[in-house]
């Protein structure tokens, strides 16, 4: 039997590239029909060998739903699941799928589906039915109802059977910002009433509003597999399945260990800030001859000869210091409900690095890593760093830089404008290991008022 993975899709290149690849060795090919995406969408999925169709999206989801069968069968396939972009599955039950229909008993799976909601994964009555026909044989008929908006097949009387088999379809489009989902509502209530479909906004002010809500305690089971609000961190629940941030420590501790310049006098001083209790940096500085202190919001117990500040970032006395090393913590810093912060600040981040660069010498080295793509605010976890990197790094050179991104299941170096375009997701409100984003490292330097005095000296001369 040749399986087929068809999607309807128009500008989901990001969700097509973090939730199909996974499926594609336990199915025989892939399918989507495009609504005249102006993104890569297509691109996504021929570069993954698939097919794509064009039929221009006129608000009629059934229509294009049936265009989509048509295609499948066209193509010679036997049968289809059909998922939207921002659902996936795990890849152990799509082959438990196509084994159901390849037995023959069954014609039609009706699949439990599954929403991402706030910090859980659960059933919810109030946003979809627990179950949607997605998976069944070609070539008997099945087709959508004549709606603009219909979930429900038709089924020919008397050919086929159906049955709730043991998988799930896990769907995530409620991570989009609330503006957005409130927007698709519109859209769904005005086609079922027949009013005109209002006009789509230029932007979607992402209010992080998702994990606002207090985790799901109603009567619908939290998640399928029982593992609780921490499901993210150990994977089984991930909803990138392959792609998560596990491996990032490496990459940033290297980066800033390989590039600690050597203290040029015993009274040289470094600053390590927000090192949450791991002294890996803190000791590489003391190996190259300075003099450390670590700061951070949490109280922790230091190793020998390093001082310890417990304190907010934001308040605390700063002396100056020839080094400071920031791996991972300015995109927390006033963000309110994490590491203990209890009133936020929207512009911490900003105004911490200008404490930074004040406490720098002249000439000072400032090492950093952080999380970089698309501008947006993950609350609580973090702050992801597109254009607002530029005012991050206001009264500093940058020196030396990298860029990384998890494309697939490893990390790989890359340019600027592809870890710019990288997607960020934090899937929990507390498991880091669930998020994703890309890499920023930076090798920063003060500028030095003898080297300013000159510059301008320079520039005058050259002026008269």
């Amino acid at each position: 039997m040749r399986l087929c993975l068809a999607l309807m899709m128009q500008n989901e290149a990001d969700w097509i590239r973090l939730h199909v690849r996974h499926l594609l060795p336990v199915v025989d090919g892939l399918i989507a029909v495009d609504g005249g995406s102006t993104d890569d969408s297509m691109q996504v999925i021929e570069s993954m060998g698939g097919l794509v169709f064009l039929r221009p999206f006129d608000y009629n989801f059934s229509g294009q739903a049936n265009y989509l069968i048509q295609c499948a069968e066209a193509a010679g396939y036997d049968a289809i699941l059909r998922l939207d972009p921002d659902e996936t599955m795990f890849a152990e039950h799509v082959i438990r799928i196509r084994a159901i229909l390849e037995a023959g008993d069954f014609h039609l799976l009706h699949i439990p589906r599954i929403n991402f909601v706030g910090d859980r994964l659960h059933h919810s009555p109030l946003i979809d039915p627990h179950a949607q026909w997605r998976a069944w044989v070609l070539n008997r008929g099945i087709r959508y109802h004549a709606v603009k908006v219909h979930e429900t097949p038709m089924l020919p009387s008397g050919l086929l059977t159906t049955v709730v088999p043991d998988v799930a379809i896990y769907h995530y489009g409620f991570v989009k910002p609330t503006s957005e989902r409130e927007y698709g509502w519109q859209v769904y209530s005005a086609l079922q009433s027949g009013q005109p479909v209002p006009a789509k906004p230029d932007h979607f002010e992402d209010d992080g509003s998702h994990f606002d809500r207090e985790p799901f305690t109603g009567s619908q089971p939290v998640d399928p597999f029982e593992v609780g609000i921490r499901a993210p961190l150990v994977g089984r629940l991930n909803m990138h399945l392959s792609v998560n941030l596990v491996g990032d420590r490496a990459i940033e501790y290297g980066f800033i260990e390989n590039r600690i310049p050597l203290a040029s006098s015993p009274e040289c001083r470094a600053l390590d800030v927000g090192n949450g209790g791991e002294w890996r940096l803190s000791l590489a500085a003391q190996r190259a001859g300075y003099q450390v202190t670590a700061i951070d919001y949490e109280a922790t117990s230091a190793p020998p000869n390093v001082d310890m500040i417990t304190g907010d970032l934001l308040t605390v006395d700063l002396p100056v210091y020839d080094l400071i090393m920031v791996c991972s913590t300015i995109e927390h810093v006033g963000l309110k409900g994490r590491y203990g912060v209890t009133e936020g600040d929207v512009d911490g981040d900003l105004k911490a690095m200008r404490r930074l660069v004040d406490a720098l010498k002249p000439g000072g080295c400032l090492l950093l890593t952080l999380p970089v793509g698309v501008d947006r605010v993950h609350k609580p976890m973090h702050r992801v760093y597109g254009s607002r990197l530029f005012d991050l790094v206001v009264g500093l050179e940058v020196e030396y830089r990298e860029w990384w991104a998890k494309l697939s299941g490893d990390w790989q170096q890359v340019t600027m404008t592809e870890a710019m375009r990288t997607p960020s997701v934090a899937v929990s409100r507390t498991d880091w290991q669930g998020s994703v984003y890309g890499l920023g490292l930076l090798v920063l330097r003060k500028e030095n008022e003898n080297d300013r005095r000159k510059e301008h000296q320079s520039i005058t001369k050259e002026m008269a």
